[in-house]
């Protein structure tokens, strides 16, 4: 029991590991609420009404990599840097131009999609009944500006059970609004108005948030001094690596929502919501590897400006836990899905089975894909991942042209096998790239 204790106190006595541990709960309270509203929202839709939703939004999730220039990873990784140095003014001008890039560059894309949205899911979709919700998913997206500034800014300086606790929150209140407008008889547009409620509702919050943050941490630029100097920050200086950042984010949402596209035009809304219900589980042992991810992305290039060559001690280390965890929360899905699916989705979502089970066996390499994408922008290997992800595209793409159009939702779990190829071969490629580092582990690595 003793032994068992210790164990518990030095595991936790990583600063890192207790700040995993913080996201992890608030990954799975998050993930227990969107399970929760999923189980409702299939009850209440059905099969037909569940899809229209998974459909827009995987159209959204296109969109948006469209419209998206990094510019959320390029700041993370960019102001971790500028912390590590103490660098004020740079860490001023990083959240400048991510304000910039978001409020000029992104918020003006989305107005044309609200605006040209007939013809976009006309053109898609050859249904124009659909262009209302894809509305709807664009004004969300042009509302979520401070909340995410709020949130990079309580990642880099480390307030991460403030950030837990916000994102947490957040995530409740889209759900339950979302089941509100649901059960009240709304239909499937119940989801997005929850969605925009919450969106809305986290806007003004998080506007008064970011006075805390400016208080507290010095190196946080100051509101006057935003607008002071906020035509006079170029974004040119940051723009060349974080396209290069886009466009390798961009393929990933590319991949990500491709099998959920080529079903909403190959196949029919009932196989996007059996593909729905299947990514869904399929890809909950990821919660690990996300939130794991996300600190990385952080914590290394922080580091790294600091003593180099650290980087390669903090991935082998994430990749061994990962691995193990990864692991057990795939055999827990297993369980769980073999005991409580037809009970909680009832009989009409039983053909998502398949489609499951195979999405949840690639997740076994995702203790090692945890540390991708932060190890990729801290080695500046990004124009690598382009490739590298631009295959999986075209394999994903390849794999759902010949399977989508005759075996539906499991076809669409087949396409996933792409990226799971072209994981494989991130391996390889990042041990090398970590081999030719230098640097070795000082003590007081152990505590962050």
């Amino acid at each position: 029991m003793r032994d068992l204790i210790n164990l518990f106190r030095n595991f936790f006595g990583i600063k890192f590991n207790r700040e995993v541990a913080a996201l992890q709960v608030s990954k799975a309270l998050a993930l227990l609420a969107g399970f929760a509203g999923s189980v409702i929202f299939a009850w209440h839709l059905g099969p037909s009404q569940y899809g229209i939703y998974a459909i827009i939004f995987s159209l959204a999730g296109l969109i948006s990599a469209l419209v998206n220039f990094g510019v959320w990873p390029t700041t993370v990784n960019l102001l971790s840097e500028a912390l590590g140095l103490g660098d004020r003014e740079e860490v001023k001008n990083l959240v400048i131009y991510f304000l910039k890039v978001q409020l000029i560059l992104t918020n003006f894309l989305w107005l044309l999609v609200i605006f040209f949205s007939h013809y976009i899911v006309g053109w898609v979709y050859k249904d124009q009944s659909f262009s209302f919700y894809l509305q709807i998913a664009a004004i969300i997206n042009m509302l979520s500006i401070p909340f995410p500034l709020l949130t990079l800014a309580y990642q880099v300086f480390r307030e991460i059970n403030r950030l837990a606790a916000w994102e947490t929150a957040k995530k409740f209140v889209s759900v339950i609004a979302g089941v509100l407008f649901v059960v009240a008889g709304i239909g499937v547009v119940g989801i997005f108005y929850g969605l925009l409620l919450s969106e809305a509702s986290f806007f003004i919050a998080s506007l008064i948030a970011i006075r805390w943050v400016q208080i507290n941490h010095p190196l946080f630029p100051k509101t006057r001094e935003i607008f002071r100097d906020f035509w006079r920050v170029s974004i040119v200086k940051y723009l060349r690596f974080g396209l290069l950042i886009s466009v390798d984010k961009n393929l990933n949402n590319y991949v990500e929502n491709l099998p959920g596209f080529i079903l909403g035009v190959f196949s029919t809304p009932e196989q996007a919501g059996f593909f729905k219900v299947a990514s869904t589980i399929g890809s909950l042992p990821q919660v690990f590897s996300s939130n794991v991810s996300r600190m990385l992305s952080s914590i290394l290039p922080y580091k790294e400006a600091q003593t180099a060559g650290s980087i390669r001690h903090f991935y082998h280390r994430v990749a061994k836990f990962g691995t193990l965890f990864t692991a057990v929360f795939m055999g827990a899905v297993f369980v769980g899905t073999k005991l409580f699916f037809e009970r909680l989705y009832g009989p009409a979502f039983l053909p998502a089975l398949p489609s499951l089970y195979l999405i949840l066996a690639t997740n076994i390499i995702m203790g090692y894909g945890v540390g991708f994408s932060p190890v990729v922008r801290t080695l500046k290997k990004v124009g690598t991942s382009i490739g590298l992800n631009l295959i999986a595209l075209l394999l994903t793409l390849g794999l759902g042209y010949a399977f989508i159009p005759t075996l539906g939702a499991f076809g669409a779990a087949i396409s996933t096998l792409g990226s799971f190829a072209v994981y494989v071969i991130f391996i390889f490629m990042i041990e090398s790239w970590l081999k030719k580092t230098n640097g070795s582990v000082g003590p007081e690595r152990e505590k962050s």
